[in-house]
């Protein structure tokens, strides 16, 4: 794979979550404004984005949580120089891939990157470049995978994978986070997506079917594999830091924090 290739323009920030299991801190304070450093975690990410390659980014709030929204209007003056930044709201907590389905006229049939806030990724290559050559070339989606011990297993995309290249991975089964690991540390989703288009008319047409629970990433994954559209996963190189955990956000804190924020890179 080579890194040559461009990262889709548009990205989808989804930073509407409840935060649950932060709480009761979540409550009064985004877990996407948790401060890494002189910074909160949602802006790390949008300067990653941007840094990857995208010029327009859509950040996905709840009505709740307007101090996301005040902080990157207001508070980040390199946003406006290196981006277009946009904001839908998800007037309900009803699942990620109904975060995207509201952001369908921001992406306007172009294909687009997704990045979820609770993970911080380190290292270079950036991970949306890892994966924007498979993507180019296999279309569909694509999404970041890292190894993660088994018992982290509940808390990730659990995924059947068959290998098609080095680092590059076939997915054939999107698999309930309770499945028990069959060893050590597994090859696990992370926080990082690339989307042909088509993939929010997958998320539309799930959306009028009948659910017992929120439309989440994952359905529109396994409704892609059930009608044979490619799905692929990278491994990606850089270090994981979920921040929705206690010791993840501690971790990086302890990586990041003392780092410059990448807007200074750029």
């Amino acid at each position: 794979m080579t890194a040559s290739v461009e990262v889709p323009a548009r990205a989808v920030v989804p930073a509407a979550g409840l935060g649950q299991r932060l709480s009761p801190i979540t409550k009064v304070l985004p877990k996407e404004m948790f401060p890494i450093g002189h910074y909160p975690a949602i802006e790390w990410v949008i300067a990653e984005a941007v840094a990857s390659g995208c010029t327009e980014v859509a950040v996905v709030v709840s009505p709740g949580k307007r101090i996301v929204k005040d902080y990157l209007t207001t508070c980040c003056p390199d946003l406006a120089e290196h981006c277009h930044l946009a904001f839908v709201v998800q007037p309900e907590p009803l699942g990620l891939g109904h975060a995207l389905w509201l952001a369908r006229e921001f992406c306007q049939g172009y294909p687009f990157a997704v990045l979820l806030p609770d993970d911080l990724v380190a290292g270079q290559p950036l991970a949306l470049q890892q994966m924007a050559p498979v993507f180019e070339s296999t279309g569909g989606a694509v999404f970041a995978i890292t190894r993660e011990l088994a018992e982290n297993a509940h808390r990730y995309g659990r995924l059947e994978l068959q290998p098609v290249d080095e680092r590059v991975y076939q997915v054939t089964a999107i698999l309930p986070r309770t499945t028990p690991a069959k060893a050590a540390s597994q090859l696990m989703g992370l926080g990082r997506y690339l989307f042909s288009p088509e993939c929010l008319d997958y998320a539309a047409l799930l959306l009028d079917q009948p659910r017992t629970s929120e439309l989440d990433d994952g359905m529109i994954f396994q409704h892609m594999l059930d009608i044979d559209e490619p799905v692929h996963g990278v491994h990606i190189t850089g270090q994981r830091y979920d921040i929705s955990n206690p010791d993840g956000y501690i971790a990086a804190w302890q990586r990041l924090g003392r780092e410059k924020l990448i807007w200074s890179c750029l």
